[in-house]
């Protein structure tokens, strides 16, 4: 144990772990092309916000398109009958979006859920994301 302690010790400043704060989910059924998630009460400006959104259109292909001040990180499509896109976003929180709602419009009537991650300020390095 002691040996595993000096070894940590002797690494030097490790990045801190992320911490999150808080994860809002929203769901809109039935479906519509307007999906207005909210957002957790409270925002601080630097918090990484990261939005998961899932939508399924009853037929046909369901188009997201990507919010003002949002980063598209990652689309996919589940590949099934009709097909379910599952796309990952990200901002850098300014302070304001406490409380409001981020509109996910969509070309055709869909159902959608959102999860949107609040990850504190100062405890996360560069977004990057690899899908596998």
């Amino acid at each position: 144990m002691l040996a595993l302690t000096q070894g940590l010790m002797s690494l030097g400043a490790l990045a801190p772990f992320p911490v999150i704060l808080s994860i809002t989910p929203s769901g809109f059924d039935p479906a519509t092309t307007s999906h207005p998630a909210s957002y957790p009460a409270s925002v601080a400006a630097g918090d990484l916000l990261l939005y998961m959104v899932t939508a399924r259109a009853a037929s046909g292909n369901a188009d997201v398109t990507t919010p003002i001040g949002l980063t598209l990180l990652e689309q996919r499509d589940s590949g099934g009958q009709s097909t379910t896109p599952v796309s990952l976003y990200s901002r850098i929180a300014d302070g304001s979006e406490g409380g409001t709602t981020v509109d996910f419009v969509t070309n055709i009537n869909t159902f959608m859920a959102v999860q949107i991650w609040r990850i504190e300020a100062g405890t996360y390095g560069a977004v990057e994301f690899a899908w596998n």
